[in-house]
This record gives structure tokens, sequence and C-alpha cells, in this order.
């Protein structure tokens, strides 16, 4: 999958989300005015799949994600940990038959890319070019994310975004 942060965009956190072949899967809809820059990811046909949200008054980034356009039940957790050379994200939820789940992304400032670890299996690969035409003129991402099979490619999108927020968000 591609993930492509829109050039154009009034809130700066709209991606649209590729197949290779230029298919549209996903997009995220970032909400104009929003306390805690609330993101929808959103269906190729705009319905809302997973609801994105800065958790406020924290040392490092932090994430809560619901199901739909919904503010609860929560449905995961993501944290930032920051270290000297990289980024890592530590996401919680529940997985569908109930257990807790948790994933680690480890990813590097200098080699561009990162992975999601369930245990000590990778689960998803993210890479992102250096200096892009997009991220010299417009500050704007590209992300090409390669999920396992059986692995749910709408949660990996939406980690994808978490991290592009928490290493790149100014604010």
């Amino acid at each position: 999958m591609r993930l492509r942060e829109k050039k154009l965009s009034f809130t700066g956190d709209d991606f649209d989300i590729t197949t290779p072949d230029e298919r549209l899967l996903f997009m995220v809809k970032g909400k104009i005015l929003s306390l805690r820059s609330r993101k929808l990811l959103c269906d190729a046909e705009g319905q809302p799949i997973l609801n994105i949200q800065d958790k406020l008054l924290t040392l490092f980034k932090q994430f809560r994600i619901y199901a739909g356009e919904s503010e609860g039940p929560k449905i995961c957790h993501v944290k930032h940990h920051f270290t000297i050379l990289g980024s890592e994200l530590s996401v919680h939820f529940k997985n569908f038959d109930g257990r807790e789940v948790e994933l680690f992304v480890k990813g590097s400032f200098l080699t561009k890319h990162a992975e999601i670890y369930a245990g000590n299996i990778i689960v998803a690969q993210i890479r992102r070019k250096f200096m892009n035409v997009g991220q010299v003129f417009f500050d704007k991402q590209t992300y090409y994310l390669t999920v396992a099979p059986g692995v749910d490619t709408a949660m990996m999108a939406a980690v994808c975004v978490c991290l592009d927020e928490a290493v790149n968000d100014k604010n």
C-alpha cells in the first residue's frame, strides 16, 4: 500500500491510501479545528472505519483509536517512545477473540523505515523515500506499507498514520 499525504489539505492530516496499481483502499480525513487532532480512517466509499485521536497532556505523543466515528469504547492505544536514533511505538488492543495484543513499532530516522512486530514476528513494514518532491516543497510524506497476510490492513494503516504524527508533527 502507499500512504500519501495530500498536498492541498486544510488540516494537513489527510492521506490517500492506495494499492500499487493506484486503486483507492482507504482515506484519512483530518478534522478542522479539532483539539485532539482527530483523524478518520475511511474506506474507499468514505465510510468511517477508525477514529484516531491524540491524547492530550502527555510527555510523548499518545493516540486513542475508536471504531467508526465514535469516541468510545477505545479499541486501541498507541504510545510513542523516543529513542536517540529512531522512534518506537507500542500498540495495545484486544484481538477479535478477546486476547490482549501488544505490537511494537521500531523505526530509524537514518534508514527511513520501520517494522511492526508481534513478539519477534514482523507483521508489517513501513518504508519512506528520503526527500521526495512533495516533502521538499510541501512537507508532505509518502509511505509504503507492506502488511503480512491475515493482518488487519486498516489497523496497520492507522498505526502508520500515528507514527507519521508522532515523528513529524511540529505542533
